[in-house]
């Protein structure tokens, strides 16, 4: 009986040093929420230049909609490589409702925009729901950024942002 005892503490102490060790490992810096990343796979890729360009792409299933991404004129120096993704991660926030996306916006060694760029997304309200975006971290802390305009009529919000990256959003009421 007393070696089944020191067994089962053995085990107990293994498994509580375990998940102590992965909460340590956990990124705080003070973010309210963590996204755990997936693979990333590719949804659409445009060469655009100095002169600016539009780059768009059909989500999958189960979504519903297109991302949209706009380079104005100046944002980049040269002709440059842009991807747009979708990173199938997972958050799960304290309070609202996650979007369920994740898009990745990157370009060939672009690490800032010379000019703001507009990631438009969908987004169909309900009722007085606000919409929360974040930019994501490579540890998966979340920065919350600037929404520019949203459009209930065209089921449409827009990020605007000067570097590639993800970004993910949250509705709230």
């Amino acid at each position: 009986m007393q070696k089944a005892s020191q067994g089962f503490l053995l085990v107990f102490l293994f498994v509580a040093s375990v998940f102590a060790n992965a909460a340590a490992e956990v990124p705080r810096r003070g973010a309210q929420y963590i996204f755990r990343h997936g693979t990333v796979p590719l949804l659409a890729s445009k060469r655009i230049g100095p002169q600016g360009g539009t780059l768009e792409a059909v989500l999958p299933s189960p979504h519903a909609g297109n991302i949209r991404v706009e380079i104005q004129a100046g944002a980049l120096e040269r002709e440059t490589d842009v991807f747009l993704s979708l990173d199938p991660g997972f958050l799960q926030p304290r309070a609202g409702k996650w979007s369920g996306l994740c898009v990745n916006l990157s370009a060939a060694n672009v690490v800032s925009f010379n000019q703001p760029v507009r990631l438009i997304v969908p987004f169909k309200p309900e009722g007085d729901e606000v919409l929360v975006g974040y930019y994501v971290d490579n540890d998966g802390s979340l920065d919350a950024i600037d929404f520019g305009p949203s459009n209930a009529k065209t089921g449409t919000a827009t990020f605007v942002t000067l570097r590639p990256g993800r970004y993910t959003w949250i509705s709230t009421k």
